[in-house]
């Protein structure tokens, strides 16, 4: 009887925090939700760009609690939207270049590699030098999927 009154508290708990990290992304998406309402008028850029950061923050959380394979192509969305905040960010001024092959959409990937090798050139690299622009490439030969990131590296960082 002990046994099970200990299992449940521990199931009782195992539940509340995952109540609990499930009210924190709820939150954000609420907060930035209203943040878009009172600035569309106003500001159209900053607002499409509240709602960018809510799509690459909400894709995040959800393959974050997931060990299932997706799409390629959801994940090409997203660092689309990245390069579409940095581009807010900078005026347009970025010299960047993302290729691949619209079949590479339809691969099956582990969530989450894609992006994070993305976010790594605009928080290390330079990308607005018109000389050099940073690269990311895609490309699928053979069944062999190659990820490239190119960029000069910010040394002031």
């Amino acid at each position: 009887m002990l046994k099970q009154k200990e299992t449940e508290v521990k199931l009782s708990h195992a539940t509340n925090a995952y109540l609990k990290a499930q009210i924190n992304p709820h939150l954000l998406f609420n907060t930035l939700s209203a943040i878009y309402t009172d600035i569309h008028i106003i500001s159209p850029r900053t607002a499409e760009a509240v709602m960018t950061l809510s799509d690459v923050m909400r894709f995040s959380v959800n393959c974050e609690n997931t060990d299932d394979l997706i799409l390629l192509g959801e994940e090409i969305d997203q660092v689309e939207n990245l390069i579409k905040l940095h581009k807010t960010r900078f005026d347009d001024e970025l010299n960047i270049s993302f290729r691949y092959e619209q079949k590479i959409r339809a691969v099956k990937f582990v969530p989450l590699i894609l992006l994070t090798l993305s976010e790594n050139v605009f928080k290390h690299g330079i990308y607005t030098d018109r000389n050099h622009p940073a690269v990311i490439s895609l490309s699928l030969k053979e069944e062999k999927l190659t990820l490239t990131s190119w960029n000069l590296i910010n040394r002031k960082k």
